[in-house]
């Protein structure tokens, strides 16, 4: 039953009872003539009622009627066994003492009209009393049939007392199955008590609710109380209800503990009061809410206008659905990663506390005036001002909306309007939190019907994945237009940032103007629909890339985009890149067209007229095409020329060709091939870079054959004059690896057969080994490299040469042993240590073994034999270009020799000094014999030569008489002057013994 029918229905019961007190009166009214069935009938007829009694009895001061009917015989609406009605007189008039029901039925109508009795309504007075009668109605098992739109409803009704002093009635009802609209629900039985007194009336009742439903809502179980107490007018009335239901289930979400209470008080078409609602949870989805209590006061206005004022306070809400809005952190910038980071902390457990008020019927206005809600780690959002209000037509909003704490930007917007249109102020910050930082300035907003502007700047410092950029500064001048969509920009945009690096590469204060290239906006969103066309100009930076500083700068180029949101398409066209590192600068001309798809970004481009130019190589034409698909970016087929551009190139022009590159998940791979102007390949040239950990290995692969077609003049002028008709194979491989800043390697270069002619060292054949680098940049190998030389010729054939070396640095090279064999004996080099950037080098040659009759024969000197083995040391001295011999000695070994000369030497011009050393070497044995050397090589060699001995062969004495005589004593000293280059070539000092003679002399 509706409450609102509930008061009229007391009213109407009070009603009832007089009417069957009148009815009593009248009957004894007529009782002062015989009272009979047709005058009691022909009285309520006279009413409008049908009504028939069987047996009317009239004894001592009490009316008996049997089988009483009221209303329609079809359809009666009140029936008794038996009514008896006692009565008193007073001052001769007839008083109503008691009424007894026996077996009565009743049946009651309530629908949006009220409460009605059928035709009984006639009966009722229609004055209103302001007080009970004073008798005593008693019924028992009293049947009342209740019927309403939702159902009929059947009670059972015991009721004894003096109406206007103890009365009490309860009553029980049976369960029922109501159904309204789309809803039904099970009453078991329920309660109801109605008390009186002289001018008051109660009614209190309790009861359940069971598999309650209702527009998608589900109540299993509720409990429901109410209590109504009123002065018999019904000008004024008080009342109580509550609703308690352990789970309440509506439109996927399930609340327990609901728990709902009222009072009211007031003229029926004016009750307020208070009321409270309570929530132990609350669960939607996966979002949950703790305790949940609003409470305030309730207003009922006529008209049927309800008003309400409440405070509503929600604790421990989780909202996990929101929270699931917030994208994920992977692949964020730094920014955004710890704004949705903090967000997603705040949200995850929030109070609630909001202030609201509104009114029902015949609309719905719902008006929020203060909002605070505070979330995890001090975060806090509250709604201040005027109000936020909802109706079924619009929302409006007056007020200012904040936001702070929970380690997120400040954010303060202000405004007022409505889905129509409005205006507002909106600022973020300013806001650092480590290097990441962002703050928005006159941030504005305008709506007016179907258009809104917006305007403001924003500035953020984020990191991103391989990089950051710092104090990027983005213009927010945006229209929405419901009809024309999104208009970003107007005219020219300045757009710029302080600092950005990305990998290695730092770069300074960067910005650029962009302009449209049409006339309108700079970029337009019809939908999901982009579409953009400008100019970009003025854009130049200056950084550092690998420690190293540039500066770059672009000449103006073309800036489209097009497709969607989801799906965009950019493309640029004609941009002429400069760059400039000291002492290099270099550009090229790029142009792109990229695409995002489901797989992810795609795009192609060209690279064309790239330049380079720096003191150690010019690059030039290069040109190639990339490619960008499922995130992998591909160079293929590039191609460029370099070449030395210094007076005295270290390498002639160079051609890398097939150049390809692949980067992928941060990972650099490429590979080239190095060939000469020509197109002889030189080299192949494979690599990987990590640029994440900045990590990377190059590998280089080289092999070489010298032949007429290739000679080391064709890769480098500066072999010219050094080497000639060489031939032979060259192979090298390298491997090179990279740590940050830090480039390490090995690697092996194998001569195979190598020759050669040199100015130096004359022909050179049979260069074989292996030289193995440790420390490949630093041109460093481990000790005991060993190279072995056939044969070279620097004037004296020198064969089977062997050097065992190491390489310390770029400039020194450490000689462990460099020997060759000569005429019987050994040539060796003792260890030394050969730097570049000393000018002054002495090497020290041991001589070990020289077996003179051999050496006599390697050189072919005629008209002079000699034997003897000779040890010694050559001291060579090399500063800048000139060398020499300082203090070289050669000494024959103990025991001596056979010196003898063949050759004829001139007798005219010799005393008899010289005819007698003359014969004296015919055949002399000496004894010792030693050589020292000094002068330059380039130039005069100084060679002393000093000897003694004994002569073998028969000389003249001197004398008169023909004597001839052995075993003379003789000592020579010779000094011998030529270029080192002829002197041994110069032999005939020894086999024209005529200067010999000259200066010998015997023995004193």
């Amino acid at each position: 039953m509706a409450a609102s029918y509930r008061p009229r229905f007391i009213l109407r019961l009070a009603g009832a009872t007089l009417l069957i007190a009148a009815f009593g009166l009248t009957a004894l009214w007529i009782g002062r003539a015989p009272v009979t069935d047709a005058a009691v009938l022909q009285y309520l007829a006279a009413k409008g009622v049908d009504a028939a009694a069987k047996t009317i009895t009239v004894e001592r001061n009490r009316l008996v009627f049997d089988n009483v009917r009221l209303g329609p015989g079809a359809s009666p609406d009140l029936t008794a066994r038996r009514i008896v009605i006692d009565f008193k007189w007073s001052a001769f008039r007839p008083l109503i003492a008691g009424v007894r029901l026996d077996g009565a039925m009743l049946k009651v109508h309530a629908d949006g009209g009220g409460v009605s009795f059928g035709s009984l309504d006639r009966l009722i007075p229609p004055d209103r009393s302001t007080r009970f009668p004073a008798f005593r109605l008693d019924a028992a098992d009293a049947a009342v049939t209740l019927l309403t739109p939702a159902g009929t409803i059947d009670a059972r009704v015991d009721a004894a007392g003096q109406l206007d002093r103890d009365f009490r009635a309860t009553a029980r009802t049976a369960t029922v199955t109501l159904q309204w609209a789309n809803c039904s629900a099970t009453v078991p039985e329920a309660h109801f008590t109605i008390t009186t007194a002289a001018r008051d009336f109660a009614v209190a009742g309790q009861g359940h609710l069971v598999r309650s439903l209702c527009r998608g809502a589900t109540v299993p179980t509720a409990a429901w109380t109410l209590t109504v107490a009123a002065p018999l007018p019904l000008n004024s009335l008080s009342a109580h209800a509550s609703v308690t239901a352990p789970t309440v289930q509506a439109a996927g979400t399930t609340l327990s503990g609901l728990a709902i209470d009222a009072a009211l008080e007031g003229p029926p078409a004016g009750l307020h009061g208070s009321w409270t609602a309570g929530l132990a949870g609350l669960i939607h989805g996966s979002d949950r809410a703790g305790p949940t209590k609003a409470g305030g006061s309730l207003k009922l206005a006529p008209g049927g206008t309800v008003h309400i004022d409440a405070t509503v306070a929600a604790h421990a809400v989780q909202p996990a659905t929101l929270i699931a809005l917030l994208p994920s952190r992977v692949g964020l910038p730094t920014l955004a990663a710890k704004l949705v980071t903090r967000a997603g902390a705040a949200l995850r457990r929030i109070d609630v506390l909001a202030h609201v008020d509104g009114d029902v019927a015949p609309g719905v206005r719902v008006r929020i005036s203060d909002l605070k809600a505070d979330g995890a780690g001090n975060a806090e959002l509250r709604f201040t001002g005027r109000d936020i209000e909802w109706t079924r037509d619009t929302i409006t909003l007056d007020g200012r909306v904040t936001v702070k704490g929970g380690g997120l930007p400040t954010i303060d917007i202000a405004g007022a309007g409505s889905a129509n249109g409005g205006h507002g102020l909106v600022a973020i910050g300013p806001w650092r939190d480590g290097g990441d930082a962002i703050e928005l300035t006159g941030g504005r907003f305008d709506v007016t019907a179907g258009h809104a502007t917006t305007g403001g700047t924003l500035r953020v410092s984020s990191g991103f994945d391989g990089g950051r950029v710092d104090g990027l500064a983005l213009p927010l001048d945006v229209a929405f237009d419901r009809q024309t969509g999104v208009a970003i920009g107007t005219g020219c945009v300045p757009i710029g940032f302080d600092r950005a690096s990305i990998a290695t590469t730092q770069l300074g204060a960067t910005a650029a103007m962009l302009c449209s290239s049409r006339r309108g906006p700079l970029a337009t969103l019809h939908g999901t629909h982009v579409a953009a066309a400008m100019t970009v100009d003025g854009l130049g930076t200056r950084g550092t890339a690998g420690g190293r500083a540039f500066a770059a700068s672009a000449g103006r180029f073309g800036l489209r985009i097009g497709g969607t949101l989801a799906a965009p398409e950019i493309a640029v066209s004609n941009v002429d890149l400069t760059v400039v590192s000291d002492p290099w600068r270099g550009g090229a001309r790029l142009n792109a067209r990229a695409e995002r798809t489901l797989s992810g970004w795609t795009g192609t481009g060209a690279i064309s007229a790239l330049r380079a130019v720096g003191p150690f190589g010019v690059a030039s034409n290069g040109r190639g095409r990339w490619q960008l698909a499922n995130g992998v970016l591909t160079l293929d087929d590039a191609d460029v020329a370099f070449a030395d551009p210094r007076p005295a190139p270290a390498f002639n022009p160079l051609h890398l060709t097939g150049i390809k590159g692949r980067l992928a998940s941060q990972a650099l791979t490429g590979r080239a091939t190095v060939e000469l102007a020509n197109g002889a390949r030189l080299a192949t040239v494979m690599g990987f870079y990590d640029l994440a950990g900045s990590i990377g290995r190059v590998a280089l692969l080289s092999a070489l054959t010298f032949a007429p077609t290739l000679q080391p003049v064709d890769i480098s002028g500066l072999a010219r004059g050094l080497a000639a008709n060489v031939v032979g194979g060259v192979s090298t491989i390298a491997t090179l690896e990279i740590a940050g800043n830090k480039v390490t390697g090995a690697g092996t270069v194998q001569l195979a057969g190598v020759g050669l002619a040199t100015a130096a060292l004359g022909p050179v054949t049979g260069i074989d080994g292996i030289i193995a680098f440790d420390d490949l940049p630093s041109l460093h190998t481990p000790p005991h490299q060993t190279l072995h030389i056939a044969s070279l010729d620097p004037g004296v054939a020198v064969d089977d040469v062997s050097v065992r070396f190491q390489l310390l640095d770029r400039n020194s090279v450490a000689i462990e042993r460099l020997a060759w064999p000569f005429t019987g004996g050994t040539m060796t080099v003792e260890p030394t240590v050969l730097r570049a950037d000393v000018p002054r080098r002495t090497f020290t040659v041991d001589v070990d073994g020289l077996d003179a009759e051999q050496f006599l024969q390697r050189f072919q000197i005629k008209n002079l034999s000699a034997t003897g083995k000779f040890d010694g040391v050559l001291p060579l001295v090399f500063e800048r270009s000139a060398g020499r011999i300082a203090g070289g000695v050669l000494t024959a070994r103990d025991g001596g020799g056979l010196l003898q000369y063949v050759g004829e030497v001139g007798q005219a011009s010799m005393g008899a000094a010289g005819r007698l050393a003359f014969d004296a070497l015919r055949r002399l044995r000496y004894r010792t014999l030693t050589l020292r050397l000094d002068g330059d090589l380039d130039a005069e060699i100084v060679t002393a030569i000093d000897f003694t001995g004994t002569n073998e062969a028969p000389l003249q004495t001197g004398s008169r008489l023909p004597v001839r005589a052995t075993g003379l004593p003789f000592k020579f000293g010779v000094t011998v002057r030529a270029p080192f280059r002829l002197l041994l070539g110069t032999a005939a000092s020894f086999s024209d013994a005529r200067a010999v003679i000259r200066s010998a002399k015997p023995v004193e």
